[in-house]
């Protein structure tokens, strides 16, 4: 059994990001946002066929796990007094990865507001359920956000399964089960364009872009 699962945990080091030296973490977080903010990707589509931000994380963990101790010190100490100055600006570093709000965003995020909210109450069971559960039964931060998404996406189709039997027994209209979908479509539409969007000065951003990505440049 050791056998078998050591040959599994082999097999996962493949295709995941893993670093050895935990303590290191926080360090490669910010690297790896740094890397991030080099590549922003659109919202659509939604699935991307393509494995270089993940080799380039990959990578990047590597590196952090080889880096001789003193040499990782300075590093986490460029790391630390960059992010000393950033909070000084009110910016963090998940800041890097967002896109200035530009005149689309405006529109989308002022106009897009009433559906969103729409399609956020008609989800919201499905939302509480989801967020209920990963708090009560999940203890493992590293899990929580996929359990999340797995647990609201389940409820959802379920609630979306309900009304279709509603719908085909003619309790409710085909029109409802429609605004429940496409509202819910908006909501993460909406909600991903909320969350990549940065609302403060372009300047201030770009200018901790390009001193973190000097500091990615040592690696």
């Amino acid at each position: 059994i050791d056998a078998l699962l050591k040959d599994i945990y082999d097999g996962m080091k493949k295709n995941i990001i893993h670093l050895e030296h935990q303590d290191r973490l926080e360090t490669f977080e910010q690297l790896a946002l740094t890397s991030r903010s080099q590549s922003q990707l659109p919202y659509l589509p939604v699935y991307l066929k393509d494995n270089k931000q993940l080799d380039d994380e990959k990578a990047i963990a590597f590196k952090i796990d080889n880096l001789h101790e003193d040499k990782f010190s300075l590093l986490k100490s460029d790391a630390k007094s960059l992010l000393a100055k950033m909070k000084k600006d009110g910016v963090k570093w998940s800041d890097l990865t967002k896109k200035p709000m530009n005149i689309l965003n405006i529109i989308i995020l002022t106009f897009g507001l009433i559906p969103a909210l729409l399609g956020f109450m008609v989800h919201l069971p499905a939302i509480a359920v989801g967020h209920y559960f990963t708090k009560s039964k999940v203890k493992q931060k590293e899990f929580k956000a996929s359990i999340l998404m797995v647990v609201t996406l389940v409820m959802m189709l379920l609630q979306y399964v309900i009304l279709f039997f509603f719908a085909a027994f003619s309790l409710i209209t085909w029109y409802i089960l429609l605004v429940f979908i496409l509202s819910g479509l908006w909501l993460r539409f909406y909600v991903g364009i909320y969350s990549n969007t940065y609302f403060k000065s372009k300047v201030g951003l770009d200018k901790y872009k390009l001193l973190a990505n000097e500091i990615l440049a040592k690696l």
